[in-house]
C-alpha cells in the first residue's frame, strides 16, 4: 500500500514539474495571465493561469491561442490536464483561424497520436472537431496515418471525411 502512495505521489510531483516547467518556457507571455488575487494554494493558483488564457482564447486573444496551442501540444501530464487541455481545445474550435500552420501541422500529429493509441483520451473529441474546422489537408492526414482500427478510430475517421 505505501508502494501505491509513493508511486502515486511522484506522479503528481512530476505533473506539477510539468506545468512549472511549461510556465517558466513561457513566462514573458504567460505575465498578463496571472491573477490579481491568488489563491492560498500553489497548484490551483498556476491552474488559475490555465484559467486566465482559456478565457482569453474566447476573446481572440493571439498571444492565449499561441499558449494553448503550446501547452496541448506538448501533450505533458500535468495537475487537472485532461480537464484543462479539453477545454482548450473546445475554445480553440471556435478560434481556429487565428492558429497557425505550424500549430495546425502539431495538432494534426497529435490528433493521429492520439488515434493510434489503444485507448485515444477524452481530448480526441475537441481536438477532431477542431481539425475538421481547418483546410481539409489536415483532417486528410489524420485520416491517412490511422493505423488502429478500433470503434473510436473508425469513428472519428469518418467524422473528419464528412464534409
Amino acid at each position: 500500500m505505501k508502494t501505491h502512495k509513493k508511486l502515486r505521489q511522484q506522479e503528481s510531483d512530476l505533473r506539477d514539474k510539468n506545468l512549472d516547467d511549461w510556465l517558466q518556457e513561457n513566462a514573458l507571455q504567460i505575465s498578463t495571465y496571472k491573477s490579481q488575487f491568488p489563491i492560498n494554494h500553489i497548484t490551483l493558483n498556476k491552474v488559475h493561469i490555465i484559467d486566465n488564457i482559456i478565457a482569453a482564447i474566447k476573446k481572440s486573444d493571439v498571444n492565449a491561442i499561441e499558449l494553448g496551442c503550446n501547452l496541448v501540444t506538448q501533450n505533458k501530464h500535468i495537475p487537472f490536464g485532461r480537464t484543462l487541455k479539453y477545454n482548450i481545445l473546445h475554445t480553440l474550435k471556435n478560434q481556429h483561424q487565428y492558429i497557425n500552420s505550424a500549430y495546425r501541422e502539431k495538432l494534426s500529429k497529435l490528433a493521429v497520436a492520439y488515434l493510434n493509441a489503444n485507448y485515444p483520451p477524452k481530448d480526441i473529441k475537441p481536438l477532431c472537431k477542431l481539425i475538421k474546422r481547418f483546410e481539409a489537408k489536415y483532417a486528410q492526414y489524420v485520416i491517412e496515418k490511422i493505423h488502429q482500427q478500433t470503434d473510436v478510430t473508425v469513428r472519428w475517421a469518418v467524422y473528419l471525411k464528412s464534409s
